[in-house]
């Protein structure tokens, strides 16, 4: 309570009254930037500096989420009359691909890939979907409970898978051309190619993925 005293030099006068100062939530300065790390490696992400800021100074409480994308689910309203309904996307704990947040902020743990219910999932036959990208979000909060979020995207990233190459047989100053299978990827990255130890008069197109030319040499590779 504040006192208000006025004086006339001969009396004087007071008063009181409140001030209530509000509590100002955190905000959040959209500098959390994408992450990626190799599939089932131990990660240390700093929360970079300003991300979050407190008007007041308070400390801030940080919580960790993936997000569980949504799906269309299978249902029976009737024997043979299936319907599909949308299931929406939820945030879970970070835990659920293996990591977690300080109290610095600072995010640690295996990085794993989401597994999470995909289209067709019905009660009796769930329909389980890996993914190995994915939204996370960062939750700030103050002592008096507001908040402010920040979304960045993860990526768990899973080498490429090699398709299977038979032997090629080729006839020495016949010229020869063989395109490769292309390479598999969990993430659905753009992959690039390079062939090392091609016989004398072969070279390798990274475009096209052929090799091709006039083998000079007689042996193996």
């Amino acid at each position: 309570t504040i006192r208000v005293v006025a004086s006339d030099g001969a009396s004087t006068a007071s008063g009181t009254f409140t001030i209530s100062t509000s509590n100002v939530g955190p905000t959040y300065s959209g500098t959390l930037q994408s992450r990626v790390a190799p599939f089932n490696t131990a990660v240390s992400w700093a929360l970079p500096a300003g991300a979050f800021t407190d008007a007041n100074g308070d400390a801030l409480n940080y919580t960790l989420e993936v997000e569980r994308p949504g799906y269309w689910e299978t249902y029976f309203i009737a024997p043979g009359e299936p319907e599909t309904r949308w299931i929406e996307p939820v945030w879970v704990a970070a835990s659920d691909v293996g990591l977690s947040i300080a109290a610095n902020g600072t995010i640690g743990g295996t990085i794993r890939a989401l597994v999470s219910l995909g289209n067709g999932t019905s009660a009796t036959d769930p329909v389980y979907v890996t993914r190995y990208d994915y939204s996370m979000r960062i939750i700030a909060r103050d002592p008096a409970g507001l908040s402010a979020t920040g979304v960045f995207a993860a990526s768990a990233n899973v080498a490429p898978a090699a398709p299977v190459i038979g032997t090629q047989t080729v006839r020495q100053n016949v010229a020869y051309t063989y395109t490769l299978p292309a390479f598999t990827d969990a993430n659905n990255n753009t992959l690039t190619y390079s062939v090392a130890n091609l016989p004398t008069g072969l070279s390798f197109n990274t475009g096209t993925r052929t090799i091709g030319g006039t083998p000079s040499t007689a042996g193996s590779w």
